[in-house]
């Protein structure tokens, strides 16, 4: 009975360990999968990246037109004039918010190209809906 027992705790064991690392292995590491376009979290070079300053202001973003270059990573940096404003592109996976007074901060890296719709996800008054930009990937 005893050697019984201890077979089934070696053969459960066995069954965990291959479960286990089969979900690490389909899980990505430094990255997060949003979908239609991945966002890296990891911190590029500064020799490899593009910095970009945005400015959101009510109702506007300016730069209004971002131009990006596919697979070449970018930093936003990004700050509110006034009040809490939304940095959504959807179709990117982005959706940041960005407080008056902060520098917002991120790194990404366009893997598709296209013009994708930039706008403010965050109420921020009445011209709200009229907040729109875009960003070009060529």
């Amino acid at each position: 009975m005893k050697i019984k027992l201890t077979i089934y705790h070696l053969l459960f064991g066995l069954l965990a360990l291959i479960i286990v690392i089969g979900v690490l292995k389909a899980t990505p590491v430094g990255s997060k999968n949003l979908g239609k376009q991945e966002i890296s979290t990891t911190a590029a070079s500064a020799n490899n990246i593009k910095e970009l300053t945005v400015t959101a202001r009510q109702f506007s973003f300016s730069p209004n037109a971002i131009k990006l270059k596919l697979n070449q990573p970018v930093r936003f940096r990004i700050t509110s004039q006034d009040v809490t404003h939304g940095f959504s592109v959807p179709e990117l996976g982005i959706d940041k918010i960005i407080e008056p007074g902060k520098e917002t901060t991120f790194d990404f890296t366009p893997t598709r190209a296209g013009k994708f719709l930039l706008l403010c996800s965050v109420q921020c008054g009445t011209g709200h809906t009229g907040m729109r930009g875009s960003i070009i990937v060529e």
